[in-house]
């Protein structure tokens, strides 16, 4: 590949990067967004209370105790990644980085 292809690709790929995200900056990206994030949450949610129900059944386990994310319901918060950050959109969160 010579330097001309490498460039042409370059740009292909920039350009491939812009329209993904103003795809996301859609209404119907932030609603898709939305819904994956808080699909994840249920998911994770779901995991959450088979493996609490599961020990709660155990004679040694006095308490089950939800930590983390988990414990909390999710909120909307300007996530960390782009390009919602960039565009201060709120999203569905459910945890914390911090």
């Amino acid at each position: 590949m010579d330097d001309w292809d490498e460039d042409e690709a370059q740009c292909e790929a920039e350009a491939r990067m812009r329209e993904e995200e103003e795809r996301a900056l859609t209404p119907a990206g932030i609603a898709g967004q939305d819904s994956a994030l808080l699909r994840r949450y249920r998911e994770f949610r779901h995991a959450a209370d088979s493996v609490a129900a599961t020990w709660r059944g155990h004679p040694d386990v006095r308490r089950v105790a939800l930590i983390g994310s988990l414990a909390r319901e999710p909120y909307k918060e300007v996530p960390r990644f782009s390009p919602y950050r960039r565009a201060g959109i709120a999203l569905w969160w459910s945890w914390s980085w911090s």
